[in-house]
């Protein structure tokens, strides 16, 4: 049953990723009143409960709170009435004013009470460092360094090493080169995944009188579980294109992707095997 859950839910759609075989969502529950009065028996217009989640939602954002958002799926029940789930596609800025393309889920009822229910952001963004508040992206970030880098045949190398309890990719870091003609700024970007507590060669091409260079982490995107989970199995290729692909269907049914990671992981393998 489990299989044809998932098959239905993905409208057939992981049957065409290819097979790569090398081998959270973060949820935060919102409080809701428990008792809020209802004006009335009809739903509330569609169009008014879109503006009203929007309003919401990037209230949300401007008070901090994360990117995965949840309360239970049912809401509120009685006396509030009958409610309308509407859904939001917006921007917003994080605490380093950077642009993230966020979708979030309402609940809203016709005295225009409005309970979120989800939040993600979309385009690979999900946690981002820069995305948390300040006190917790200056400790992250303060846990993955990159030693001094020295001159070596291939360029400028040193080691960088995650510190965090979360393995990290898409690492940016703003380095200081020591070179002959005197300092100059460099932004380097480490593209790959760095797992909890190891660490990784970082190479910088040669600049021509370079010598040196001092490096601190400016950002990172942070692997989830789910991410974490299709690593494992598909490697890392594979599972960064089947992460990809699951966070796009998670969207299109209102699931959460940790929900379809296992399933799906069964299927491709179920796959795998008739082929054989």
């Amino acid at each position: 049953m489990k299989v044809i859950w998932i098959v239905i839910a993905l409208g057939l759609g992981v049957a065409s990723l290819s097979l790569v075989w090398d081998g959270p969502a973060r949820q935060t529950t919102l409080s809701i009143p428990s008792a809020l009065s209802w004006s009335g028996d009809k739903l509330i217009a569609e169009a008014e409960a879109v503006e009203r989640c929007e309003s919401a939602l990037k209230l949300a954002r401007r008070g901090g709170q994360p990117s995965g958002m949840n309360v239970p799926a049912s809401g509120p029940r009685s006396p509030l009435g009958p409610a309308r789930d509407v859904k939001v596609a917006f921007a917003g800025k994080n605490s380093r004013d950077v642009d993230l393309d966020l979708i979030g889920w309402c609940r809203v009822w016709s005295d225009g009470k409005t309970a979120i229910i989800r939040v993600i952001e979309t385009e690979g963004k999900d946690f981002l460092a820069s995305s948390y508040t300040v006190s917790v992206r200056d400790t992250y970030l303060e846990r993955v360094r990159i030693s001094k880098m020295q001159a070596s045949p291939e360029g400028l190398s040193g080691t960088l090493t995650n510190r965090n309890d979360f393995p990290i990719k898409a690492i940016e870091a703003n380095c200081h080169v020591q070179a002959t003609a005197g300092m100059r700024e460099v932004a380097l970007n480490v593209d790959r995944i760095v797992p909890a507590g190891g660490s990784s060669r970082v190479l910088m091409p040669r600049m021509a009188g370079a010598q040196a260079a001092n490096c601190r982490i400016v950002d990172f995107l942070r692997i989830g579980p789910a991410e974490h989970r299709l690593v494992e199995a598909f490697g890392p290729a594979g599972g960064q294109a089947a992460f990809s692909r699951l966070r796009q269907d998670a969207i299109r049914v209102n699931a959460a992707v940790d929900d379809l990671v296992e399933p799906y992981i069964e299927l491709t393998r179920a796959l795998a095997s008739n082929r054989r």
